[in-house]
């Protein structure tokens, strides 16, 4: 059974980015991330987030309204609204049963510009010769 979107009940489709499939809405332009997937794309290459939201944008004529209680694709619980943490007033939707989230069309780019400037930050850190702890750990780079 293919996963539904939890906002306009159409079959996802498989998108992949960096090795990693995620499921997609070819009608609004959400994307279902499975456990760990969208942490593992966000430490990833530069501008992936972005290109993996501008290859499923939604349908130009979509109404943009969304369902008042999104059910998750995969297990059908009520998906929670939560605060991405590593990209502060960016709310994603989650759920507490499977631990998948939901991203709406739009959300990924303002992650990756979160992310970009961890990454500035960190490279910044670097060559001023100071320990950038909680960057560094979210690049994947902690101290030895």
């Amino acid at each position: 059974m293919s996963l539904q979107c939890p906002r306009c009940y159409v079959a996802l489709k498989k998108d992949t980015e960096e090795g990693t499939e995620i499921d997609a809405c070819p009608k609004c332009g959400g994307l279902w991330f499975d456990p760990e997937e969208l942490g593992k794309l966000a430490k990833g290459r530069p501008g992936g987030l972005a290109g993996l939201e501008h290859r499923n944008d939604p349908l130009p004529e979509l109404d943009q309204s969304s369902a008042p209680s999104p059910l998750c694709p995969a297990c059908r619980e009520h998906l929670q609204e939560f605060e991405y943490p590593w990209a502060p007033g960016v709310r994603l939707d989650g759920c507490v049963k499977c631990k998948g989230i939901w991203v709406d069309d739009g959300e990924l780019s303002r992650i990756e510009a979160h992310v970009a400037r961890w990454r500035r930050e960190a490279v910044q850190a670097a060559h001023a010769g100071s320990r950038a702890g909680t960057v560094r750990e979210f690049l994947g780079h902690g101290a030895d």
